[in-house]
């Protein structure tokens, strides 16, 4: 199929989406941290280098130079955003795709070639095979954890059928851009940073 065909309909809309289920969700969330009084000489990082994984001001690093966590490595944040566009995707259809020769057969049923075919990302994301207890906000599946009970093989089968920008060669080109775009986003919604 052509990347012109007027069937392929592109939705600039994730980070929308996304913000749009998180409001409800963000009272949840550690609150921020309070900002440290400018008119002193510290040696506590102002607000704008904490690490996003905790509420309160880290202790005096030993080595000063030392480097500070960004949001980029936050598990915690990351997998906040993940379970928000699994519960809610950007994409509100399914994507379609087009039955190449010699055609396709699901379940018994002959779909001839040309035919075009897909499945929401909303059906695929709330299939409990993939994801047990799959209309409750838990970001806590996208992390390995023994102690909440989360294999790396739970993480790896969610991992599996995680498809919020596509995948594939017609998988969203800006999905980088928009990635970083909501991590800096809520970032800066919910610890100021």
């Amino acid at each position: 199929m052509p990347l012109s065909d007027p069937k392929i309909k592109s939705s600039s809309k994730h980070t929308d989406n996304f913000c749009s289920f998180l409001s409800p969700q963000a009272p949840t969330l550690p609150p921020p941290p309070s900002p440290a009084p400018s008119s002193t000489s510290s040696t506590i990082p102002p607000p704008s280098k904490l690490s996003p994984t905790t509420s309160t001001p880290p202790s005096p690093p030993s080595n000063p130079s030392a480097p500070v966590p960004s949001l980029s490595q936050s598990r915690y944040l990351k997998a906040c955003i993940d379970e928000a566009m699994r519960i809610s995707p950007g994409v509100p259809g399914l994507l379609p795709r087009e039955v190449q020769p010699p055609g396709l057969s699901i379940n018994n049923i002959h779909i001839p070639t040309g035919t075009d075919v897909g499945v929401p990302h909303y059906a695929i994301h709330h299939n409990e095979a993939y994801y047990p207890d799959s209309w409750s906000y838990r970001p806590e599946r996208w992390i390995v954890d023994a102690t909440t009970g989360v294999s790396e093989e739970d993480v790896v089968r969610a991992q599996s059928a995680f498809c919020p920008f596509s995948i594939g060669p017609r998988g969203c080109v800006g999905k980088a851009l928009a990635m970083k775009e909501i991590m800096v986003v809520v970032g800066r919604l919910v610890w100021g940073v």
